[in-house]
């Protein structure tokens, strides 16, 4: 009974040894520490490059910063030399300096003032010449007023009596005929003046000749030549505004 208990158990023991071979042989061939791994994958990383395994990764894309390039300097050239002068030049005047307008305010006050000192001498040379246009007609009063009514007296005496009378403003219009002729402005003004101031002194002094005349006729020969100079003088100085008057005998 024994023998047939040990002829039935060996196909069991030799289909569970090999089960267990099959399961070991199973398990080596999958795990790590086979030999048939570590032998085969030397030849497989040999005969084939490993690849890297894949990794997903997630990056945060930063934009980069824009700096501005500093400009590349150029070599320097004569019309470029030029230009930065003229630029330069214009920045310079664009801002005006004090000075100019220094200049400015005393060129304006130059001519303010040589506007003012014309306009004075041009008020003083129409006062000169309204101060010679009243004298020219003191001259013409005296040579044709004076004289003719001196010339229409009956007497010597009352020529004198009536020269007297007047000869002291006969003798004012020659000062102030003399004061006219330093006061003038140009050589024109002052030949006038001077030409009227030597007229009524010469009339002057016919009519102080009237203390010698011993008659009438001597009396009316100096009112004459007196008349006669002042005529011709204010002829020669300017345009009468009257008519010459005879100096004759007195009437009858």
């Amino acid at each position: 009974m024994c023998g047939s208990i040990r002829q039935t158990a060996r196909p069991a023991l030799l289909v569970a040894v090999a089960a267990v071979a099959v399961v070991l042989s199973a398990c080596g061939s999958s795990g790590p520490g086979s030999p048939a791994s570590t032998s085969r994958e030397p030849s497989r990383s040999a005969a084939l490059p490993s690849r890297p395994p894949a990794v997903t990764t997630t990056q945060t894309v930063t934009p980069p910063r824009t700096v501005a390039a500093a400009p590349t300097p150029q070599p320097a050239t004569p019309a470029a030399t030029q230009t930065q002068a003229v630029v330069a030049s214009s920045s310079s005047t664009t801002s005006t300096p004090a000075w100019l307008w220094w200049l400015i305010g005393a060129v304006v006050l130059v001519v303010a003032v040589t506007f003012a000192v014309l306009l004075r001498r041009r008020g003083r040379r129409r006062a000169w010449a309204d101060e010679l246009s009243a004298a020219a007609a003191e001259v013409t009063w005296f040579a044709r007023e004076l004289i003719p009514q001196l010339g229409r007296s009956p007497s010597v005496q009352q020529m004198l009596g009536g020269w007297q009378i007047s000869a002291s403003r006969v003798t004012a219009l020659e000062d102030r005929l003399t004061t006219l002729e330093a006061e003038a402005s140009d050589d024109t003004g002052r030949g006038r003046a001077r030409a009227l101031r030597d007229a009524v002194r010469g009339a002057r002094a016919h009519l102080d000749a009237l203390t010698s005349a011993w008659d009438v006729s001597a009396a009316m020969n100096h009112l004459r030549a007196a008349a006669a100079d002042l005529e011709a003088t204010l002829a020669s100085v300017g345009p009468s505004t009257q008519p010459a008057q005879t100096v004759g005998p007195p009437a009858r």
